[in-house]
């Protein structure tokens, strides 16, 4: 009875180990079945990056950031396929998204230029770059934040407030929605032919918008690049003190 019971626990598999299965069954990771277990670390990773807390360090997946990336590159190539469908005067078929501001004349001659088709293909553009774009590069920067960011903390422990910055691609990707929010309105204010008064404060808020979004942006990519600098430099001290230490034993 012994030796059975013995060869009977012995067949226990626990929950928290990785479970192999014959060919024709699943196979399961920490109790979880692969094929949950994945999407499910996907959506933990698109909320932990999207809102500002705590999970936002938690963020830290190269695979992650991998997908974001292409997911980024592949709305770009949408934006571009679009963009070469809408007709008109080449030189007023740019995006409002790619201006630095814009007045309510500009943006009048604009949604003017690109016609009722072209509005409609804009709004297919904006409707892609409020989900996957900015889910694609939010989650990227992110991940790029916190590794950096994690990196020079090893090297230098009183890096650890730089895991701060990671705050910056998802305020980012808020005020560029709130840019989109108020393109979407202008196109539909301008087929409605709203008041003067109206069509002016709606595009200075969307101008506003699209001008805090290309700075806070430039402000972005310049601090992960100083923060890529610095753990550069880092490095190359370290590895040089090394080797100088090696010299002298």
């Amino acid at each position: 009875m012994e030796g059975r019971q013995l060869k009977q626990r012995s067949k226990v598999i626990r929950p928290s180990q990785s479970i192999v299965c014959p060919r024709g069954r699943s196979l399961a990771v920490s109790g979880v079945p692969i094929a949950t277990a994945i999407p499910t670390k996907l959506l933990d990773n698109i909320k932990n990056s999207a809102v500002l807390s705590p999970r936002l360090s938690n963020v830290k997946s190269w695979s992650y950031a991998a997908l974001c990336f292409a997911a980024a590159l592949s709305s770009l190539a949408a934006f571009s396929a679009i963009g070469n469908q809408m007709t008109g005067d080449p030189s007023q078929l740019s995006f409002l998204d790619l201006h630095d501001g814009y007045t309510p004349d500009e943006a009048r001659d604009l949604l003017g230029a690109w016609g009722t088709q072209g509005r409609r293909l804009y709004l297919l553009v904006e409707g892609i770059d409020c989900t996957i774009y900015h889910v694609g590069y939010r989650g990227f920067l992110v991940v790029v934040a916190n590794r950096l960011a994690g990196a020079l903390k090893e090297k230098w422990p009183q890096a650890a407030p730089l895991v701060l910055l990671a705050a910056l691609p998802v305020l980012l990707a808020g005020v560029d929605f709130l840019e989109d929010a108020g393109q979407v309105a202008m196109v539909f204010a301008y087929e409605n032919s709203v008041s003067e008064y109206r069509w002016q404060a709606l595009v200075a808020a969307a101008s506003f918008a699209n001008q805090s979004k290309w700075a806070l942006c430039r402000c972005t990519l310049a601090l992960l690049a100083l923060e890529a600098t610095a753990l550069l430099w880092f490095s190359v001290f370290s590895s040089r003190n090394s080797s100088k230490s090696a010299k002298e034993d």
